[in-house]
């Protein structure tokens, strides 16, 4: 009943009947854990995983599993630290793949890397999902290099490699710049590997030429996709526009973003900033009054594009 609550979202009933609860074992504590971490209460997690510990039950590997996603949910260095401790103090080094491969993931997603790697070196066997969370856990933190080395040393391994490798791969890329390194990987996803882009990967390579300063080559990469770009594409790219000074451009993709989503007050933002940024006051009045006719629902950009205008005349 309790697992059944817990998964069902149930938590007040869960909660009230776990408390009502005379002797509880690994299971339960897991089962209360586990409904938590899934409806988004990562600190009522850690706390029950605390209480958990002290009152001298053992916890299974699932509820390790929970309590590790929970401090990866809230990138908690502190209490990320303390149960990957307790971890390996607990079960001797003797981790399951999924136990480690979430802690690697929460290690990269909390700073600790060089934890991560650690750990990832000691596995005796490693899956696809263990070879995916070290490459995401370097390109979060500065091993963009080391993230694309391990494409090579995965496929060694005999492991192949999924969309979900290639979308750390080309993150790692996006934020080290090596536009090259990642163009050739997404021709190689497709080519080489017989992957279909998804709305990720797109994204990813827009932000790549974007930060770069390669705009132009950006809007024809959109332009040109097989898939219908979504709007967050297009946003990507005008800010883009507006960061490299790339404003007739970026006035072009603004427009085309207020098209696709004309109820979207941030949309009409980006037009205004990129107005601004080139001092043509007269076509931020414009933007005012598109803002007014469409009756756009007001909101912090709105108000902001206000403000602006008002400081203008």
């Amino acid at each position: 009943m309790l697992g059944a609550y817990a998964r069902a979202g149930m938590l007040s009933k869960a909660r009230k009947l776990f408390d009502a609860m005379p002797d509880r074992n690994a299971a339960t504590w897991g089962s209360m854990i586990n409904g938590l971490v899934r409806s988004g209460h990562c600190e009522e997690a850690l706390r029950v995983f605390t209480d958990m510990v002290s009152s001298g039950v053992v916890p299974n590997e699932a509820a390790l599993v929970s309590v590790v996603s929970a401090c990866a949910q809230l990138r908690s260095v502190e209490h990320g630290a303390w149960v990957h401790a307790y971890a390996e103090r607990e079960l001797h080094g003797a981790m399951s793949i999924i136990l480690a491969t979430a802690i690697i993931d929460m290690c990269g997603k909390c700073g600790s890397i060089r934890n991560a790697v650690r750990l990832f070196a000691a596995m005796p066997v490693r899956n696809m999902y263990s070879w995916n969370s070290m490459i995401a856990g370097l390109a979060m933190n500065g091993g963009e290099r080391q993230a694309l080395s391990l494409l090579w040393k995965m496929q060694m391994a005999g492991v192949r490699p999924n969309d979900i490798t290639f979308i750390g791969l080309l993150s790692a890329c996006s934020h080290s710049g090596l536009v090259n390194e990642g163009r050739r990987l997404f021709d190689s996803m497709i080519e080489d590997f017989g992957i279909q882009p998804v709305p990720e990967h797109y994204g990813l390579m827009v932000d790549l030429l974007g930060r770069s300063g390669r705009v132009r080559e950006a809007v024809y990469f959109v332009k040109s996709m097989p898939v219908e770009p979504h709007p967050g594409l297009w946003g990507a790219l005008a800010s883009a526009c507006k960061m490299h000074g790339e404003v007739e451009l970026g006035e072009e993709v603004a427009k085309k973003l207020i098209e696709l989503e004309p109820r979207h007050g941030s949309r009409y933002i980006l037009l205004s900033n990129l107005y601004g940024s080139a001092n043509r006051w007269d076509d931020m009045a414009t933007v005012r009054k598109l803002l007014k006719r469409r009756k756009v629902p007001k909101g912090t950009g709105n108000a902001v594009i206000g403000n602006d205008i008002q400081q203008m005349e």
